[in-house]
Protein backbone atom coordinates (compact mmCIF):
# COMPACT_ATOMS: atom_id res chain seq x y z
CA UNK A 1 0.00 0.00 0.00
CA UNK A 2 1.38 3.55 -0.92
CA UNK A 3 2.23 5.57 2.24
CA UNK A 4 0.27 8.70 1.19
CA UNK A 5 -2.54 6.14 1.43
CA UNK A 6 -1.69 5.33 5.08
CA UNK A 7 -4.17 7.81 6.74
CA UNK A 8 -7.40 7.34 4.32
CA UNK A 9 -9.46 4.55 4.04
CA UNK A 10 -10.04 3.08 0.26
CA UNK A 11 -13.21 1.74 0.03
CA UNK A 12 -12.87 -1.83 0.04
CA UNK A 13 -16.36 -2.61 -1.84
CA UNK A 14 -15.40 -0.87 -4.68
CA UNK A 15 -14.96 -3.40 -7.50
CA UNK A 16 -11.43 -4.51 -8.17
CA UNK A 17 -9.26 -2.34 -10.86
CA UNK A 18 -11.56 0.29 -10.28
CA UNK A 19 -10.93 3.90 -8.17
CA UNK A 20 -12.44 4.05 -4.95
CA UNK A 21 -15.89 5.84 -5.50
CA UNK A 22 -15.34 7.56 -1.18
CA UNK A 23 -11.62 7.62 0.21
CA UNK A 24 -12.83 8.85 4.58
CA UNK A 25 -10.31 12.07 5.50
CA UNK A 26 -11.91 11.80 8.74
CA UNK A 27 -9.18 11.18 10.88
CA UNK A 28 -6.66 13.74 9.80
CA UNK A 29 -9.44 16.13 10.95
CA UNK A 30 -10.29 14.92 13.72
CA UNK A 31 -6.51 14.89 15.09
CA UNK A 32 -6.34 18.75 14.25
CA UNK A 33 -9.66 19.19 16.45
CA UNK A 34 -8.40 17.60 19.05
CA UNK A 35 -4.98 16.27 18.91
CA UNK A 36 -4.86 14.42 22.32
CA UNK A 37 -3.83 10.90 22.79
CA UNK A 38 -5.93 8.29 22.68
CA UNK A 39 -5.72 4.96 23.88
CA UNK A 40 -3.50 3.05 20.99
CA UNK A 41 -4.39 -0.35 22.51
CA UNK A 42 -8.11 0.01 22.44
CA UNK A 43 -10.29 -2.39 21.08
CA UNK A 44 -11.61 0.78 18.76
CA UNK A 45 -8.33 2.41 18.00
CA UNK A 46 -7.52 -1.32 16.45
CA UNK A 47 -10.28 -1.45 14.79
CA UNK A 48 -9.68 1.78 13.57
CA UNK A 49 -6.58 1.14 12.18
CA UNK A 50 -7.51 -2.40 10.71
CA UNK A 51 -9.65 -0.12 8.64
CA UNK A 52 -7.43 2.10 7.47
CA UNK A 53 -5.07 -0.62 6.70
CA UNK A 54 -1.98 0.48 8.64
CA UNK A 55 -0.70 0.10 12.06
CA UNK A 56 0.32 3.63 12.78
CA UNK A 57 -1.23 7.26 11.97
CA UNK A 58 1.08 9.39 10.77
CA UNK A 59 -0.11 13.08 10.88
CA UNK A 60 2.30 14.44 8.53
CA UNK A 61 0.62 12.23 5.47
CA UNK A 62 -2.31 13.13 6.31
CA UNK A 63 -1.35 16.79 5.46
CA UNK A 64 -0.09 16.30 2.22
CA UNK A 65 -2.59 13.79 0.57
CA UNK A 66 -5.56 16.27 1.57
CA UNK A 67 -3.21 18.91 0.04
CA UNK A 68 -2.52 17.52 -2.49
CA UNK A 69 -6.08 16.99 -3.70
CA UNK A 70 -7.77 18.83 -6.48
CA UNK A 71 -10.41 20.79 -5.08
CA UNK A 72 -13.05 24.07 -4.43
CA UNK A 73 -15.86 24.20 -7.13
CA UNK A 74 -17.62 25.85 -4.35
CA UNK A 75 -20.58 27.67 -6.72
CA UNK A 76 -20.52 24.45 -9.27
CA UNK A 77 -24.08 23.89 -8.22
CA UNK A 78 -25.06 27.68 -9.58
CA UNK A 79 -23.88 26.75 -13.16
CA UNK A 80 -23.60 24.09 -15.89
CA UNK A 81 -21.86 21.66 -13.43
CA UNK A 82 -22.24 18.97 -15.51
CA UNK A 83 -20.19 20.09 -18.31
CA UNK A 84 -17.73 21.32 -15.30
CA UNK A 85 -17.86 17.27 -14.26
CA UNK A 86 -16.99 16.61 -17.83
CA UNK A 87 -14.41 18.56 -17.86
CA UNK A 88 -13.22 17.14 -14.56
CA UNK A 89 -13.27 13.87 -15.43
CA UNK A 90 -10.86 14.46 -18.72
CA UNK A 91 -8.75 15.10 -16.58
CA UNK A 92 -8.66 11.83 -14.80
CA UNK A 93 -8.34 13.27 -10.93
CA UNK A 94 -7.57 10.40 -8.18
CA UNK A 95 -8.89 12.53 -5.51
CA UNK A 96 -11.39 15.23 -5.31
CA UNK A 97 -12.27 18.07 -2.42
CA UNK A 98 -15.52 19.42 -2.88
CA UNK A 99 -15.66 23.31 -1.29
CA UNK A 100 -18.67 24.18 1.37
CA UNK A 101 -19.05 27.91 1.24
CA UNK A 102 -22.46 27.66 0.35
CA UNK A 103 -23.39 24.51 2.08
CA UNK A 104 -23.37 22.34 -0.29
CA UNK A 105 -20.07 20.08 -0.88
CA UNK A 106 -21.94 16.81 -0.11
CA UNK A 107 -25.00 17.85 -3.07
CA UNK A 108 -22.06 18.58 -5.53
CA UNK A 109 -20.19 15.19 -4.40
CA UNK A 110 -23.58 13.20 -4.67
CA UNK A 111 -23.60 15.21 -8.45
CA UNK A 112 -19.96 14.40 -9.28
CA UNK A 113 -20.64 10.34 -8.11
CA UNK A 114 -23.93 10.47 -10.28
CA UNK A 115 -22.17 12.00 -13.21
CA UNK A 116 -19.70 8.97 -13.10
CA UNK A 117 -17.11 10.48 -10.79
CA UNK A 118 -15.02 9.35 -8.39
CA UNK A 119 -12.35 9.55 -5.26
CA UNK A 120 -14.55 12.05 -2.87
CA UNK A 121 -12.84 12.94 -0.10
CA UNK A 122 -15.46 12.90 2.29
CA UNK A 123 -15.36 12.96 6.37
CA UNK A 124 -17.91 11.09 8.68
CA UNK A 125 -20.13 13.73 9.57
CA UNK A 126 -19.30 16.27 7.24
CA UNK A 127 -16.16 17.44 9.76
CA UNK A 128 -14.16 19.75 8.78
CA UNK A 129 -16.92 21.32 5.91
CA UNK A 130 -16.10 18.13 3.94
CA UNK A 131 -18.94 16.04 1.88
CA UNK A 132 -20.95 14.16 4.27
CA UNK A 133 -19.74 10.53 4.02
CA UNK A 134 -22.47 8.08 5.58
CA UNK A 135 -25.00 10.35 3.07
CA UNK A 136 -22.89 9.50 -0.06
CA UNK A 137 -22.25 6.18 1.22
CA UNK A 138 -26.67 5.40 1.86
CA UNK A 139 -26.48 7.53 -1.55
CA UNK A 140 -24.66 5.07 -3.51
CA UNK A 141 -26.16 2.01 -1.55
CA UNK A 142 -29.86 2.91 -2.75
CA UNK A 143 -28.23 3.26 -5.95
CA UNK A 144 -27.05 -0.30 -6.12
CA UNK A 145 -23.58 0.78 -6.46
CA UNK A 146 -22.29 0.28 -3.14
CA UNK A 147 -24.08 -2.56 -0.89
CA UNK A 148 -23.42 -2.02 2.89
CA UNK A 149 -23.26 -5.01 4.48
CA UNK A 150 -24.30 -4.02 8.19
CA UNK A 151 -24.31 -1.37 10.79
CA UNK A 152 -21.47 -2.24 12.93
CA UNK A 153 -19.46 0.39 10.57
CA UNK A 154 -21.36 3.33 11.58
CA UNK A 155 -22.03 2.23 15.20
CA UNK A 156 -17.74 2.35 15.92
CA UNK A 157 -17.44 5.42 13.98
CA UNK A 158 -20.27 7.21 16.10
CA UNK A 159 -18.39 6.13 18.64
CA UNK A 160 -15.20 7.39 17.26
CA UNK A 161 -16.83 11.08 16.51
CA UNK A 162 -17.53 11.23 20.00
CA UNK A 163 -13.96 9.81 21.17
CA UNK A 164 -12.25 12.91 19.28
CA UNK A 165 -14.95 15.64 19.53
CA UNK A 166 -16.17 14.91 23.03
CA UNK A 167 -19.62 15.29 21.99
CA UNK A 168 -22.14 12.65 20.53
CA UNK A 169 -23.71 12.95 17.44
CA UNK A 170 -26.79 14.49 16.97
CA UNK A 171 -29.91 12.28 17.26
CA UNK A 172 -31.25 14.23 14.31
CA UNK A 173 -28.36 13.90 12.20
CA UNK A 174 -29.34 12.13 9.00
CA UNK A 175 -28.89 8.87 7.84
CA UNK A 176 -27.23 8.06 11.96
CA UNK A 177 -29.85 10.06 14.17
CA UNK A 178 -31.38 7.90 16.80
CA UNK A 179 -34.30 9.87 16.65
CA UNK A 180 -34.97 10.00 12.64
CA UNK A 181 -36.11 6.69 13.19
CA UNK A 182 -38.73 7.47 16.60
CA UNK A 183 -42.63 7.16 15.93
CA UNK A 184 -45.16 8.33 17.79
CA UNK A 185 -48.19 9.15 15.46
CA UNK A 186 -50.70 6.08 15.54
CA UNK A 187 -50.70 5.63 12.09
CA UNK A 188 -47.04 5.90 11.52
CA UNK A 189 -46.72 2.92 13.67
CA UNK A 190 -49.06 1.31 12.12
CA UNK A 191 -48.03 1.66 8.70
CA UNK A 192 -44.42 0.97 9.87
CA UNK A 193 -45.80 -2.97 11.60
CA UNK A 194 -47.32 -3.83 8.32
CA UNK A 195 -44.68 -2.86 6.12
CA UNK A 196 -41.44 -0.71 7.39
CA UNK A 197 -40.73 0.71 3.94
CA UNK A 198 -43.53 2.81 4.16
CA UNK A 199 -42.51 5.07 6.41
CA UNK A 200 -38.47 3.75 6.63
CA UNK A 201 -36.21 4.67 3.50
CA UNK A 202 -34.09 1.88 4.83
CA UNK A 203 -33.59 -0.61 8.27
CA UNK A 204 -32.03 1.77 10.75
CA UNK A 205 -29.92 -1.32 11.36
CA UNK A 206 -28.34 -0.68 8.58
CA UNK A 207 -26.77 2.27 10.15
CA UNK A 208 -26.03 1.04 13.33
CA UNK A 209 -29.46 2.25 15.26
CA UNK A 210 -32.59 1.04 16.31
CA UNK A 211 -36.30 2.51 15.97
CA UNK A 212 -38.10 3.85 18.78
CA UNK A 213 -41.36 3.55 19.56
CA UNK A 214 -42.16 6.96 21.46
CA UNK A 215 -45.11 7.27 23.55
CA UNK A 216 -46.88 10.44 23.38
CA UNK A 217 -49.81 12.46 22.52
CA UNK A 218 -50.30 11.21 19.14
CA UNK A 219 -49.87 7.83 20.34
CA UNK A 220 -52.81 5.31 18.92
CA UNK A 221 -53.97 2.25 19.98
CA UNK A 222 -51.56 0.11 17.48
CA UNK A 223 -48.61 1.82 19.13
CA UNK A 224 -49.30 1.79 22.63
CA UNK A 225 -50.32 -1.97 22.42
CA UNK A 226 -47.21 -2.74 20.79
CA UNK A 227 -45.05 -1.06 23.69
CA UNK A 228 -47.09 -2.73 26.15
CA UNK A 229 -45.69 -5.59 24.90
CA UNK A 230 -42.55 -4.69 24.68
CA UNK A 231 -42.87 -3.38 28.60
CA UNK A 232 -44.03 -7.04 29.66
CA UNK A 233 -47.77 -5.46 30.26
CA UNK A 234 -50.82 -7.67 29.58
CA UNK A 235 -53.92 -5.77 29.34
CA UNK A 236 -57.27 -5.99 28.44
CA UNK A 237 -58.70 -3.63 25.24
CA UNK A 238 -60.81 -1.90 28.15
CA UNK A 239 -57.39 -1.30 29.89
CA UNK A 240 -56.08 -0.14 26.42
CA UNK A 241 -58.39 2.72 26.25
CA UNK A 242 -57.93 3.77 29.29
CA UNK A 243 -54.31 3.90 29.12
CA UNK A 244 -54.29 5.31 26.29
CA UNK A 245 -56.06 7.84 27.61
CA UNK A 246 -53.68 8.88 30.65
CA UNK A 247 -50.93 8.82 28.33
CA UNK A 248 -52.29 11.68 26.58
CA UNK A 249 -53.31 13.55 29.18
CA UNK A 250 -50.05 13.02 30.77
CA UNK A 251 -48.13 14.17 27.69
CA UNK A 252 -50.00 17.75 27.83
CA UNK A 253 -49.45 17.92 31.30
CA UNK A 254 -45.50 17.51 30.59
CA UNK A 255 -45.49 18.81 26.97
CA UNK A 256 -43.21 16.02 25.99
CA UNK A 257 -43.24 12.22 25.56
CA UNK A 258 -43.29 9.78 28.13
CA UNK A 259 -40.47 7.94 29.43
CA UNK A 260 -40.86 3.70 30.00
CA UNK A 261 -40.38 4.26 33.09
CA UNK A 262 -43.28 6.86 33.10
CA UNK A 263 -45.48 4.90 31.00
CA UNK A 264 -45.24 2.08 33.54
CA UNK A 265 -46.42 4.22 36.11
CA UNK A 266 -49.04 5.10 34.72
CA UNK A 267 -49.98 1.27 33.71
CA UNK A 268 -49.72 0.21 37.72
CA UNK A 269 -52.18 3.05 38.18
CA UNK A 270 -54.80 1.30 36.71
Amino acid sequence: MESNINVLKLDPQSPKGEPPLLLDGSLPLYQKINPREVNKNSELWQWLMGRLGVTSARGDLLDRKLDGSLSGFDDALFFNYQRLFKDLRDLEPSEIIFGNKYHCATALAAAWLEEGGHGVICSFGGIGGLPVLEELKMMLHALGRLPLQGGEEFSKLKALATLFTGSKIDSFKPVIGEAIFAVESGIHVDGILKDPYLYEPFAPELVGCKRFLATGYFSGKSSLRLKAKRLGLELTETLMCRLLKMVKEKALELERGLTDDELLVLANML
